[in-house]
């Protein structure tokens, strides 16, 4: 694998890109490129974290040795959020062949995965190519309105831990429900069994009744909980799941959109 794919270190903490940077040089995979979720963020938007233009996507990602056809290996340092933010930036940008490495440097680590030091040196810029992003899975604030309207049309999942509110029609999924770690799922059953005592309305089948739409603050955990349900319900989902990309901080700048309280 370290032959055939590229390696991306998402290792990012909001508002400390000192401490994200120091993680990477102190240890990452042999040959990865550090991919910071600020190198892939709309630098002109005022909220956190937007998705970028695919310019700034394209120039990011040859920046770190990727071409449009490769297969990325998305991880980052145990104790951050930041990989599946960095996979669905990929995903919405229309780069399909992503995998996000469940348990991060961590579980590298266990299985006796080498690790170095310092910059990485042996990775080439490359032309990324045309992007071709993929907006069927990034929901707005005005996909995000509609579904807590129409209760039928969609289910929306907000995973942030505590919140005093949140968007209309939400059911509180928070992503530590999901995981046991920052980078680490649970089991798919598990999974599926969380999701559906949350309200998350599944079939017989154990499947998915409708739509989902994820949400949180700043759509960082939002990504932890929509990998999850890839995760739970396999890679077709994606034709059924999104992520409200300026979640709660755009929502709550918005005086005339409704807010819906989760304190009882």
């Amino acid at each position: 694998l370290l032959h055939t794919a590229v390696f991306l270190d998402a290792t990012w903490y909001m508002g400390d890109s000192d401490r994200a940077r120091a993680a990477f040089l102190r240890a990452h995979v042999p040959g990865a490129s550090h991919v910071p979720l600020d190198a892939v963020s709309e630098d002109a938007s005022p909220l956190l974290v937007m998705l970028p233009t695919p310019e700034v996507f394209a120039s990011a990602m040859g920046c770190a040795g990727v071409s449009a056809g490769a297969h990325v290996v998305v991880y980052s340092h145990s104790d951050s959020l930041a990989a599946p933010r960095l996979w669905f930036v990929l995903r919405a940008m229309g780069h399909a062949n992503v995998s996000v490495m469940n348990g991060g440097l961590d579980a590298w680590r266990s299985v006796g995965g080498a690790v170095e030091e310092g910059p990485t040196h042996s990775r080439d810029k490359a032309e990324y190519g045309e992007v071709s992003p993929n907006p069927s899975i990034v929901a707005d604030w005005r996909r995000v309105l509609d579904a807590g309207s129409k209760p039928n049309s969609a289910t929306i999942i907000e995973t942030r831990g505590d919140p005093d509110e949140t968007v209309p029609g939400a059911v509180h999924v928070p992503w530590t429900s999901l995981a046991s770690g920052p980078s680490t799922l649970l089991p798919a059953e598990e999974l599926r069994t969380v999701l559906s005592a949350r309200g998350v309305a599944l079939g017989e089948d154990g499947e998915l009744t409708k739509p989902v739409i994820v949400t949180c603050g700043a759509c960082v955990s939002a990504c932890v909980g929509l990998i999850a349900i890839v995760h739970a319900f396999g890679p077709a989902v994606l034709n059924r799941a999104s992520a409200y990309d300026g979640a709660w901080c755009e929502w709550a700048s918005m005086d005339h959109l409704p807010r819906q309280s989760l304190r009882a």
